[in-house]
């Protein structure tokens, strides 16, 4: 699954989102809808191993994949700079909740 698929079942069962409100809550659903599949997929132990360590790889990995997207104007063909940027919010998120001992 990816940010523009899960928006688009949104969109499909709630409409276009009239207010900038209603347009954060759809993203955010769809980012937790992602991060949930792929924690399911990944297991708990793939952020605990290295924890901020590896949060701050990731996030390098995404920025060169977004910064690239910005050079060439093109994304990865099996990521959309939608997906990139949900990635990196839902890294954040790990990380915050990290930090206050949630995960």
């Amino acid at each position: 699954m990816n940010i523009t698929d899960a928006l688009n079942k949104y969109v499909a069962n709630n409409g276009e989102p009239v207010t900038w409100e209603e347009a954060m809550a759809y993203v955010a659903a769809a980012q937790m809808e992602i991060m949930v599949t792929r924690h399911q997929k990944y297991g708990h132990n793939n952020i605990t191993r290295s924890v901020l360590d590896g949060i701050a790889v990731r996030i390098g990995d995404k920025m060169a994949r977004f910064e690239n997207w910005l050079k060439r104007g093109e994304h990865a063909a099996d990521e959309t700079v939608e997906d990139t940027l949900g990635d990196l919010s839902n890294y954040g998120a790990i990380g915050i909740a990290y930090k206050l001992g949630w995960w």
